[in-house]
């Protein structure tokens, strides 16, 4: 396969990035020679901890049992948390709003009144709505808020919520 190739994600993940175990150990075959490797142990198999999500963020995930990183977040979660610029395609349910709101959380810090931090935007409202309803719980655990805004709505109603608020010092939308 040719550096930079388009499959090339896509052939990690189909070649158990995840953690699936060699065929050698397929159908409860063991190696007695190397030790057990649980899930969380395997280098295979990363965690929040590993893609380097902070301890507060990690906690609150795990509240809502959320203890594993998708595929696309294993991929992107180290880079957007380096800064770098990145596209993902995958399909929906497959974790992408935490893939980019994670990093994005962790790296806008508390907002000055009236200058919001960060701004995402979604072809949908109802898209919209669930990246709010997904960042916004996380975003609580270090005084982040968040809200949506979107067209067919009243935008009076949603210009009040926005000034309400930029009005609190170190809270952003």
């Amino acid at each position: 396969m040719a550096r930079g190739s388009p499959h090339r994600f896509r052939s990690r993940l189909a070649h158990g990035f995840r953690g699936d175990p060699p065929p050698q150990y397929a159908a409860g075959a063991t190696n007695i020679n190397e030790p057990e490797e649980t899930k969380a142990s395997s280098p295979l198999s990363p965690t929040f901890e590993t893609l380097g999500v902070a301890a507060d963020f990690v906690g609150a995930l795990a509240r809502d049992d959320i203890t594993e990183p998708f595929p696309i977040q294993a991929l992107t979660i180290p880079d957007a948390l380096a800064g770098r610029d990145l596209c993902g395609k995958a399909k929906t349910g497959s974790g992408k709003t935490l893939a980019f709101g994670l990093p994005l959380l962790e790296r806008i810090g508390r907002a000055e009144p009236k200058a919001p931090r960060a701004l995402v935007l979604t072809p949908t409202r109802e898209l919209a709505n669930q990246v709010k309803n997904v960042l916004a719980p996380l975003g609580k655990v270090r005084g982040i808020r968040v809200s949506a805004v979107y067209g067919g709505a009243s935008m009076d109603r949603q210009i009040a919520a926005l000034q309400q608020l930029a009005q609190q010092p170190g809270v952003g939308p």
